[in-house]
Parts: C-alpha cells; sequence; structure tokens
C-alpha cells in the first residue's frame, strides 16, 4: 500500500524538525556550556541515547508487533548490541 503525497510531506517535515532540532542543541551546548561541552552530561551524549532508545522500540515493533522483516531486524539487533559492548 503506498503512502500518499501528504503523509510523505508531513513525515519529511517532522524529519527535518528533528534534525534541526538536534543541530541547534549541539549548538547550543558548543556555545554555552563550557564546562558540560561535548561530555557525558550533555545534550549530545542525551539524545544519542534517546535515538538509540527510540530505534530499538521501533526495531522491536517491526520484529514482534509487525512480524515483518525477521532477518533484518535480528541483523539490525546484532549490530545495535554489537555498537554497545563497544562503546
Amino acid at each position: 500500500m503506498p503512502i500518499g503525497f501528504a503523509a510523505t510531506c508531513l513525515r519529511a517535515t517532522l524529519y527535518i524538525l528533528l534534525v534541526v532540532g538536534i543541530a541547534q542543541g549541539v549548538y547550543y551546548e558548543a556555545l554555552t556550556l563550557p564546562e558540560d561541552r561535548f561530555s557525558e552530561r550533555g545534550f549530545i551524549e542525551l539524545a544519542q541515547t534517546g535515538l538509540l532508545f527510540l530505534s530499538t522500540l521501533l526495531l522491536l515493533y517491526v520484529r514482534a508487533g509487525l512480524r515483518e522483516l525477521p532477518k533484518v531486524s535480528l541483523l539490525l539487533a546484532r549490530r545495535w548490541a554489537l555498537a554497545r559492548r563497544a562503546g
């Protein structure tokens, strides 16, 4: 089932706003937070953790909820586990 034009435009707008929001957070941290700049307590680390959590929820939804793409979601889960162990 194809996605309509309005839904595609809405999705693109939300993605753009998300990216702009993250960029503004990084910019704010770089300019106004010299003691926490790019540290474990800064905006970037919290944003990375939040996005990783959201991507994990999406992965679980695709794997368990929709029961689609089982091999792809398994490979992504493996990649996520290796990235967390290395980091």
